[in-house]
């Protein structure tokens, strides 16, 4: 029924049906009301008269059915006006409806909410003011002295306070809190409130604010660490503006490293850091990064106050530093590393005793030029080391200087000179046409006797003369050639021979090698000594290097360098490969059956077995067979192999490693053009060539070197292995400047495994 308490319609709703009600009920009174009217009218008008006559009858119809058409013209306007009031009423409704629920969704979700406190009445609140600190959101009320509890106690007082100063005073209320909810945790919030007129009242607004005081804890923390890592760092740092350019901020270690104050600095372009001649190149290379994230890292030439010049390398990134933008630069001082570099550069192009090129980059030189006919001539000296024996190194080298500076002069006026061996060099000419003018002079300048210790030294020499491109495309073995005709002159005893491809002394000298190979091979005639590689910080032997050996029937054996380019020419090197890689296992399985499981074995892998063999199936059958563990084998490369086909040699040497053989890069610091792919490759030591380790303790270049391998093979976490130590002094000199491993003389000569395995330690 319509009023029903339970009734869930709207009241306008409920209203407007009980005007309906009424209405029609009202309505019937008034037809019965009009009805009964006309009847009693009418008797009471006959018993007046006293006649039979009738009172027109439907004159009363007539003004009561007008009495009633009004009435319901009048009610019908009613209900059509309560009507329209309730649809409006309904829409307004809904709109409040709507928009407090927004109201709570936005507040919940921006984790906000509202309150009222009334003076010594209890707190209200909506609904996400009671989630945001952790309460039920039906709970919408609450004492003061619940919500002081819900305060930390540190903060309780501070609340209060601000509380009743704002009461007092009619001031606004701003306070940031830790509260804790009931549920544990601990929540800042932040609260703004103002007093009511009457002081009756303060009303205001939560907001739960422990993201962003998180976030500026961690801002204060990561401003923190950074003071602490810009202003202690012993690097220098600087920070300077991205649109002036100025200086903004420095580091202790500028100041220390360049001698200026801070005041001296801050303000002034960042290319006034750099020498005056690089200050405009520098400020168009920082003006070329505006926008960009990074700078790539590049070298600046730096000038400090006392006038000296450091070599800087400069690591820049863009930041936000005090509301601007900024780049952050990091100085890295590389002057005596650049030099090292240098330094090594010098040796891989140039030989270090003499000053002229050495034979690589002869060839080089002349492959670059390979339209250009040249014409060689290949110099092998005799007597210098006679000079040396008798007189000592010293004036050896000297008179080898001498002879190389008289020799630079022909390469100046003709066209490439280079030092390849200790008594040999090598001459090319650019110009045919002056190949004779050439010749004489440089055998004139040969027949000159050189002075040396307090007298003149007379040389012996040979010439071997060849042509490029025509006796070979390959400008290193054109080179080879002219070596060639020079030993045959030699050995045949002419002053000079030209090469002539009629020459079959050298082909049937390597086709009888070759054969013997064969027959080696197949009769199992070739042996395996070892030598040990030591760990310099405890002494302790920590594997071997397997060394093939050709023994005599006479006795003695044939030098490798005798027989190891002709394997590796006619592809004899591939079977003797394969045989070394089986006894390198039975060697190592040796070492463990002894107690020496800890023991690895280095063998040597040539050109033609990485590159132009299945090198891979080799070491899986290896692996199928034995079950060798990770790190008992090892493979040592040359760079020159490595550089051949970097790409395939890079692949490979990550599989090699997949199935636990260990890399090492031998002869390391031969050939400079590998440095700049070395940190791609998947290598796990490299050795450094004994030309490096030859008195190193007392040769200040070779000191150099070896400090700048060292430093470069630590740096790319590699073990650094020296080869060729044969005095206790480099030993010595290498151990204390933290050289991983060495191997030499020094340490033990190759030798079978049966005598390693005795000179062992249990």
């Amino acid at each position: 029924m319509p009023g029903r308490m339970d009734d869930p319609r709207p009241a306008g709703s409920r209203t407007l049906a009980t005007v309906k009600t009424v209405g029609w009920i009202a309505g019937a009174l008034l037809a019965g009301a009009l009805i009964a009217i006309v009847v009693v009218d009418r008797k009471v008008h006959l018993a007046d008269t006293g006649s039979d006559s009738l009172v027109p009858w439907w004159m009363f119809v007539a003004w009561s059915l007008l009495f009633y058409a009004l009435y319901w013209v009048g009610f019908r306007y009613l209900v059509q006006t309560l009507r329209r009031h309730d649809a409006a009423s309904q829409r307004l409704i809904r709109d409040l409806t709507e928009a407090n629920e927004n109201l709570e969704l936005a507040q919940t979700l921006g984790r906000t909410g509202t309150w009222t406190a009334i003076r010594d009445g209890p707190i209200t609140w909506t609904g996400s003011a009671a989630q945001l600190i952790g309460l039920e959101p039906s709970k919408t009320r609450i004492t003061p002295e619940a919500f002081i509890a819900l305060i930390h106690p540190d903060d309780r007082k501070r609340a209060l306070s601000a509380y009743l100063h704002a009461l007092r005073t009619r001031g606004t209320l701003a306070l940031d809190l830790r509260m804790q909810p009931p549920d544990g945790g601990l929540r800042w919030v932040s609260i703004r409130g103002a007093v009511a007129e009457d002081r009756s009242r303060i009303a205001g607004t939560i907001v739960d604010v422990t993201r962003q005081m998180h976030a500026h804890e961690r801002l204060v923390a990561t401003e923190h660490q950074f003071r602490i890592l810009f202003d202690d760092n012993p690097m220098a740092f600087c920070v300077y503006d991205a649109t002036t350019l100025e200086i903004l901020e420095i580091n202790k270690a500028v100041v220390q490293q360049f001698g200026y104050s801070r005041e001296e600095l801050i303000g002034v372009p960042i290319s006034a850091m750099a020498i005056p001649e690089q200050r405009s190149a520098v400020a168009e290379e920082v003006e070329a990064y505006a926008g960009k994230p990074q700078m790539a890292p590049r070298i600046w030439s730096a000038q400090r106050k006392d006038g000296s010049i450091r070599e800087l390398r400069i690591h820049a990134t863009a930041i936000r530093f005090h509301g601007r933008d900024a780049w952050l630069i990091l100085a890295e001082d590389v002057t005596e590393q650049l030099a090292r570099q240098r330094e090594l550069a010098y040796r891989a192009t140039y030989d270090p005793v003499t000053g002229l090129l050495n034979g690589r980059a002869v060839a080089d030189a002349l492959q670059a030029q390979e339209d250009q006919p040249w014409r060689l001539a290949y110099i092998q000296l005799r007597g210098l080391e006679l000079i040396e024996d008798s007189l000592g190194q010293a004036v050896g080298t000297r008179v080898m200087q001498r002879m190389a500076r008289r020799l630079e002069r022909l390469g100046y006026e003709y066209g490439e000179v280079g030092h390849l061996r200790p008594e040999e060099f090598v001459l090319a000419v650019r110009d045919p046409a002056r190949w004779d003018q050439a010749l004489r002079e440089l055998r004139e300048e040969l027949s000159r006797s050189v002075s040396g210790a307090g007298s003149r030294q007379q040389l012996e020499a040979w010439i071997g003369t060849a042509r490029f491109p025509d006796d070979h495309p390959d400008a290193m073995e054109a080179i080879h050639l002219a070596g060639l005709a020079a030993h045959l002159g030699r050995a045949e005893g002419h002053a000079m021979v030209a090469f002539e491809p009629s020459m079959s002394h050298k082909a049937g000298h390597r086709l009888r090698m070759a054969a013997r190979m064969h027959r080696a091979l197949d009769n199992c005639e070739f042996q395996l000594h070892f030598q040990q590689i030591r760990d310099l910080r405890n002494g302790r032997t920590t594997g071997l290097e397997a060394l093939v050996r050709w023994p005599q029937p006479e006795g003695g054996f044939i030098p490798p360098a005798d027989f190891i380019g002709v394997a590796e020419d006619t592809g004899l090197i591939v079977p003797l490969g394969r045989w070394v890689l089986q006894e390198a296992v039975r060697a190592y399985q040796s070492l463990v059956a002894a107690g020496h499981e800890g023991l690895s074995i280095a063998i040597n892998v040539s050109q033609v077995q990485f590159l132009k063999t299945d090198l891979l199936r080799d070491f899986d059958e290896v692996f199928r067979a034995h079950a060798l563990p990770r790190g008992a084998l090892h493979v040592e490369l040359t760079e020159s192999i490595l550089m051949t086909r970097p790409e395939q040699a890079r692949a490979l040497l990550a599989q090699l490693q997949e199935r636990g053989v260990c890399i090492s890069l031998d002869d390391f610091g031969t050939g400079f053009s590998s440095m700049a792919y070395l940190h791609h490759l998947p290598i796990d030591a490299m050795k450094i060539d004994r030309a490096f380790v030859r008195h190193v303790h007392v040769d200040r270049r070779n000191a150099s070197i070896c400090q700048a391998l060292l430093q470069l093979g630590h740096g790319l976490s590699l073990t650094v292995v020296a080869e060729g130590v044969e005095e206790q002094a480099e030993y010595d000199w290498l151990r204390d400047h933290q050289c991983d491993k060495a191997q030499g003389y020094c340490i033990a000569r190759p030798a079978p495994l049966e005598k390693i395995l005795d000179s062992l330690e249990p």
